[in-house]
Parts: structure tokens; C-alpha cells; sequence
């Protein structure tokens, strides 16, 4: 009996420690912050931001923007660090919405009302319609129209603006139109979607670890002053 009691409290003991330990060596294998192979004050940039989730973020690119992007989750394993870019999305299009209504007259008329995608008005937007070799540029509150006879057919036009996607739509002249234009800032950069990358880990410690290239070489990532 006394045999059967040591033999119980042996076995909580070693509970105990295992689930004690255990984050220890889970924490150890996570990498949190940003961290950049650039040196300070360069134009150009490249870094990776691990959160503390295990997902993470990568930005490359310069003054003008982002060259690539991605996102998605991560885990470092054995010296391997294996990156999955499953969560990147693609950037927003622009888009527009139609409101309209019937009226009786010969002619019809199209508002347009054009914004960013923060919904600030946007001066000076085109919208031309090629087919009936017509164009207008939005006032300061983003507002523009225009007068056209009314017929039984559809027409297709587009509003753009320098650094801005731009936005196609159909019309239909039998009505009138409310059209809400929603410009979003054209798509910088290559989205990285669908891979996966396993890096090795040569060395690491608490603010930078380094990375052996695939041509032999070894890069250097540094965890950024502001974490």
C-alpha cells in the first residue's frame, strides 16, 4: 500500500514539471517584432513583422510604394524558419454604385460623385464617355453631370484620376443616374500568394538571427529599434 502512494505522487510530480517546461521551449521557437536586413537610412526597405499569434507580415519596396507584399503565417522549427503566405488578399479595385430613376422628359441626366476609398471627394476626376466623345472633371466636392438625350441603348464609360485606379460602368440612357464613383489608389507592388518558403537559420539570438542563401552566403536580420 505505502508502494501504490509513492508510486501516485511520483506521477503528479512529473505532470507538473512537463506542463511547467513546456512554454519555455514554445517561446523559444517563436520570433516576434520586426526585423530588416537594411541598413538604416536607406531608401529602400525590406523587413518581416512576427506577431506574437505566429502570423506575419512582409513589405519590400522603396520611396514610391511596395515592390512585394505578403502575408500569412509562420512557424520555426529546428532551425527552420518555414513562412506560408496563405493570408495575402490582392489590393482593392475601384468600384462604382448606380442609383436611378425614370423620368418622362426627352433628355436624362447623370450625376457622378466620385471619392477615394476614405470617401473624401475627389477634384478634378475625369469621367469620359468615348462613344459620345464627351468628358467632364469633378468639382472640389468630387461632383460632376452631364445632360444627354434620352435613347433606347447602354453605353459604357470611365473615371480616372493620376494614381488611381480607374473605374469602368454602363449606363443605361433610358434613365436617370445617381452614380457613386469609389476611386482606390492604383495596386503597387507584387503580391507573393500561395507560397511557401522555408528559411535556415544558421544562428539566432534575442534580436537578430541569420539566414543562409541559397547561393551559400549569409544575411544578417536585425530586430528594429522601435520594438
Amino acid at each position: 500500500m505505502k508502494i501504490l502512494v509513492a508510486q501516485i505522487v511520483t506521477n503528479i510530480f512529473c505532470t507538473v514539471v512537463l506542463f511547467t517546461v513546456s512554454p519555455k521551449i514554445t517561446a523559444q521557437n517563436q520570433l516576434r517584432g520586426i526585423y530588416t536586413d537594411v541598413k538604416l537610412y536607406q531608401e529602400f526597405y525590406r523587413y518581416y513583422d512576427f506577431k506574437r499569434d505566429g502570423s506575419f507580415i512582409f513589405r519590400e519596396g522603396a520611396s514610391l510604394g511596395d515592390l512585394y507584399y505578403g502575408e500569412g503565417s509562420y512557424r520555426y522549427i529546428q532551425n527552420k524558419l518555414i513562412l506560408n503566405y496563405n493570408k495575402t488578399l490582392s489590393k482593392a479595385s475601384s468600384y462604382y454604385k448606380s442609383n436611378f430613376w425614370i423620368n418622362s422628359d426627352d433628355k436624362i441626366e447623370l450625376n457622378f460623385l466620385v471619392k477615394d476609398n476614405k470617401s473624401n471627394g475627389i477634384l478634378g476626376a475625369l469621367v469620359k464617355i468615348d462613344s459620345l466623345n464627351l468628358e467632364t472633371n469633378t468639382d472640389f466636392n468630387g461632383k460632376t453631370s452631364l445632360i444627354l438625350r434620352k435613347e433606347k441603348r447602354t453605353i459604357t464609360g470611365e473615371v480616372s484620376y493620376l494614381g488611381y485606379d480607374s473605374c469602368k460602368f454602363i449606363l443605361d440612357l433610358t434613365k436617370n443616374h445617381l452614380m457613386e464613383v469609389y476611386l482606390n489608389r492604383e495596386p503597387i507592388g507584387f503580391p507573393i500568394k500561395n507560397q511557401i518558403d522555408t528559411v535556415l537559420i544558421v544562428k539566432k539570438s534575442r534580436n537578430k538571427f541569420q539566414v543562409r542563401n541559397e547561393d551559400d552566403s549569409i544575411t544578417e536580420w536585425k530586430k528594429s529599434i522601435a520594438n
